[in-house]
């Protein structure tokens, strides 16, 4: 199991930390407050347990994708036609081929059945992917019980970890620029005069699984992430500059396109940060609002 920052801390203020194969007994939670992290068939079973006998219990998802229930409508089956096999054979071939509207079809009504069966739009939990992404890496059945549970405000869900900062190295070719430049990003965000707002909560989600997705499919599910990374450094500089509201000169913005790149040319973006802080503070002590912090 992940070892998070504030595990020991956790274990010596009396939480306890379990797989989901050593929760034998109910009495280990019993009354207590329980997070289950995952979305996986064995986290959500414990989730429905555990919620009987909890104080509070917490589903804490990385992301959404499709589970299938154990009767799709009552009516419809999933055949395996509609996946292609490594050697297709004829029924295979002909509905990813000639046939391939009728596949989108039965794969739309079958999301369209489980999201109505489940209750998922009025949740907010129906996956932005396709149905078909049900067999890529496993098939997940729902659980029974889990979304009523959900819905009933037995179980509390939250899709990936909220009001989560930190720094990275972007990429090892501009590791002590783009750090820099992550580090006056979060400094602006986490001060009280805000220098730009966040998208909204469901908008940082949608953003971030549009560019997992992306990811993705660009390294072709392959695990070097990094590749997708190293080329957009610059990219990724100009994103974070644009919501500080600053920025380098035109021209040697126009040279990163033909020369090495020039760390050089960003040693006033700290100046330009603090004296837009400083206007901000002028401002909002003058009454004149928080316009100047908006992008």
């Amino acid at each position: 199991m992940p070892e998070p920052k504030g595990f020991d801390d956790f274990l010596a203020a009396g939480g306890r930390i379990l797989h989901s194969s050593q929760l034998l007994l109910l009495d280990q939670v019993a009354g207590k407050r329980v997070v289950v992290l995952g979305y996986g068939k064995s986290a959500c079973d414990a989730e429905v347990e555990v919620a009987r006998v909890a104080n509070s219990t917490t589903l804490v998802a990385k992301g959404l994708f499709w589970k299938l229930p154990t009767y799709v409508g009552g009516l419809l089956h999933i055949g395996e036609a509609l996946f292609p096999w490594v050697r297709p054979w004829r029924k295979q071939r002909v509905m990813n081929t000639v046939g391939a509207p009728i596949r989108r079809l039965l794969f739309s009504s079958l999301a369209a059945v489980t999201a109505l069966q489940l209750g998922l739009r009025k949740l907010a939990l129906a996956p932005e992917i396709g149905f078909e992404t049900i067999a890529q890496s496993t098939i997940s059945l729902a659980t029974p019980g889990l979304y009523d549970a959900i819905d009933k405000g037995q179980v509390d869900f939250h899709r990936g970890v909220v009001h989560l900062l930190f720094i990275g190295f972007a990429s090892s070719l501009f590791c002590p620029l783009t750090a820099e430049v992550s580090a006056l990003w979060l400094v602006a965000q986490l001060s009280e005069q805000k220098l730009f707002s966040l998208p909204t909560e469901e908008e940082q989600r949608r953003l971030a699984e549009h560019e997992a997705r992306w990811l993705e499919q660009r390294n072709n599910g392959k695990h070097a992430k990094a590749t997708n990374i190293v080329p957009f450094s610059m990219s990724f500089i100009d994103e974070l500059l644009g919501d500080l509201g600053v920025g380098i000169g035109w021209w040697d913005y126009f040279k990163e396109w033909i020369l090495p790149i020039n760390p050089s040319a960003y040693k006033k973006i700290l100046q330009q940060v603090l004296q837009r802080k400083a206007a901000l503070e002028v401002a909002v002590t003058a009454g004149l609002g928080s316009d100047l912090g908006r992008r």
